[in-house]
């Protein structure tokens, strides 16, 4: 990977870093907003070692059918963004609707963590954002603190609540489900994920395997 000067415009940059701030504040809560927000019983600690390969084996431990999602539709990856005030670096994607074409599903990951540094190193991943270049430790699924997000229905009605009360989900809480059937007291059936164990849905699983092809994550 060709080295690239890194702008000297330290003004700008603190200001980007500002906007990048201030869209984290809506990407991700940290413990003291997370009560202040909602009294919903979560997890007394902080878990701030999800990692990739632990979701997986969490998803499995939900249904082990998953260990062998099937693949995306046609994927559409946007810029990655960095937040080096929180050490994070945001993925986003488009994925094209399979089963429930044709919606697309916005799947959303954020490694945090990670060492940001003026010049490139070996084993770095170059960004560029907003006129600068950032130059930021690779990911690793099984080291990386991760915080996951999809649209898809499934992850809606599976993953959504769990990842939130385990806080390995990115962004705000989920929208409550409403329930259109009755309830397993009145022969209704149960809660699809009534355990409540994180997961991650086939669209963010095959968004962490497009990342690994492209060589921006490691093992």
């Amino acid at each position: 990977m060709p080295k690239k000067k890194v702008t000297n415009n330290t003004e700008g940059y603190e200001a980007d870093q500002q906007i990048s701030k201030s869209s984290l504040k809506n990407l991700v809560l940290n413990t003291d907003q997370v009560v202040q927000a909602d009294t919903t019983e979560r997890i007394s600690k902080l878990e701030t070692h999800w990692t990739a390969k632990s979701l997986f084996q969490s998803t499995i431990k939900f249904k082990a059918w998953r260990k062998k999602y099937s693949k995306s539709g046609a994927i559409t990856a946007k810029n990655p963004v960095p937040y080096r005030g929180t050490a994070s670096v945001l993925f986003t994607q488009v994925h094209k609707g399979v089963t429930q074409a044709p919606d697309n599903h916005s799947v959303s990951i954020m490694f945090s963590g990670l060492k940001f540094a003026k010049e490139y190193f070996k084993g770095c991943i170059e960004v560029q954002y907003k006129g600068h270049y950032y130059y930021i430790e690779k990911p690793s699924l099984s080291k990386t603190t991760i915080r996951v997000r999809c649209s898809c229905k499934d992850f809606y009605f599976c993953g959504a609540y769990p990842d939130y009360i385990n806080r390995c989900i990115l962004g705000p809480k989920p929208k409550p489900y409403v329930r259109k059937t009755p309830p397993p007291s009145q022969g209704g059936r149960p809660r699809r994920n009534e355990k409540n164990i994180s997961m991650l849905c086939k669209h963010i699983f095959n968004a962490l395997r497009y990342l690994k092809s492209k060589g921006l994550v490691k093992p």
